[in-house]
């Protein structure tokens, strides 16, 4: 998503720093984080019950997402320009996809720690957008500070994510195991997070300095700053038992707990735009219009899709064999097309979508 939008929607009083309204703001942008730390307290009261309700976090909310990018195909006001662009809209999702099946079916561990690295880029790249929305809703429109939050955000997750790949021993099935026990990764580690943790303070101070000397309210974006900036903290506190498995099966927790927020925040901007869009008369009847401007209808429509992933994720869990690793491989490519599409329909330096998608979400 692009970091440089202002928006004005007319539901907004003038001089608000909402997206839309302080109740939808709290569910889609600024309160998800308190879920994925429900999620895990329950998990932890219930262990025999994490099987079923991750699996529901997965469904719902991961794999259903996955199916708001696809959602714009069906919009006729962009299937023109998709048709001219048809390498960049059609050819590479179907590319990507079909690299995630074949390398997943070859070297299983390397494309899971590629989708890993993946996930966390499109997740940060996803945060400091939703942040330049806040930032500019509350006038913060120095470029410099654009800059140090967006670092910030991207230097943080990285840190964490970068120590999840030891903790969690993705690193031990490329390169050999120990790594992490090592004191010279624990010297590092130590620098990295001591960086991390100095510049995320030196630029909190920053804005709450900035908000006192301009006079003016960003609490809602300092916050959505603060959550995303702590997003990947699970991979700290989430205990790892011995053995592939739970490690595989603790870092699948710390996903639904960071992620958590990122898949509402994209349910919520996908909503945002669907529900300013087709709430005119000039788009309302489109056939895709009801299914994106009604949430009950639009959750619908990605659980349903979310089952269909689902099942190739079962069908991967199940048979240890090619046909399993090549169904797992088909829930990351559709992953990877996801990420690609996001960064084409949230390009805003494309003429098309400044035209198109941008005003909706004014």
């Amino acid at each position: 998503m692009s970091s440089a939008i202002a928006t004005s929607a007319p539901e907004r009083t003038r001089g608000s720093t909402w997206l839309r309204s302080p109740s939808f703001d709290l569910t889609f942008f600024l309160g998800p984080l308190g879920l994925g730390l429900a999620y895990y307290l329950f998990v932890l009261r219930f262990p025999t019950l994490w099987y079923p309700v991750s699996a529901a976090f997965f469904i719902v909310l991961a794999y259903g997402h996955y199916s708001l990018s696809f959602s714009f195909y069906f919009d006729a006001e962009h299937a023109p320009f998709y048709r001219q662009h048809a390498m960049r809209y059609y050819v590479m999702p179907a590319l990507l996809a079909v690299s995630a099946i074949v390398g997943y079916v070859v070297i299983p561990w390397l494309f899971f720690a590629i989708d890993y690295i993946l996930t966390q880029h499109h997740v940060t790249k996803q945060s400091t957008g939703i942040a330049g929305l806040y930032r500019h809703r509350s006038g913060a429109f120095s470029p410099r500070s654009q800059r140090l939050e967006n670092g910030s955000i991207y230097l943080a997750c990285t840190v964490l994510v970068v120590h999840g790949m030891f903790r969690f021993r993705l690193v031990d099935h490329l390169f050999g195991p120990g790594l992490v026990q090592t004191a010279a990764y624990w010297q590092a580690a130590r620098c990295a997070f001591g960086l991390a943790s100095l510049v995320c303070l030196v630029v909190l101070i920053r804005m709450i300095y900035q908000a006192r000397h301009d006079s003016v309210r960003r609490g809602a974006h300092i916050w959505f700053w603060l959550t995303s900036v702590a997003m990947y903290t699970p991979v700290l506190y989430v205990p790892v038992a011995p053995g592939e498995g739970a490690a595989i099966d603790a870092l699948r927790t710390v996903i639904i707990i960071a992620l958590t927020q990122h898949w509402l925040q994209y349910y919520g901007i996908v909503y945002l735009h669907g529900k300013n869009k087709y709430s005119r008369p000039e788009h309302s009847t489109q056939p895709v219009a009801p299914w994106l401007s009604q949430l009950p209808r639009l959750l619908v429509a990605a659980v349903a899709f979310g089952l269909l992933v689902g099942a190739f994720r079962l069908v991967g869990a199940t048979f240890d064999s090619a046909v399993g690793r090549a169904a797992f491989g088909a829930v990351l490519g559709v992953g990877w097309m996801h990420y690609w599409l996001d960064r084409q329909i949230w390009a805003f330096k494309v003429q098309h979508n400044r035209e198109t998608i941008l005003p909706h979400l004014k």
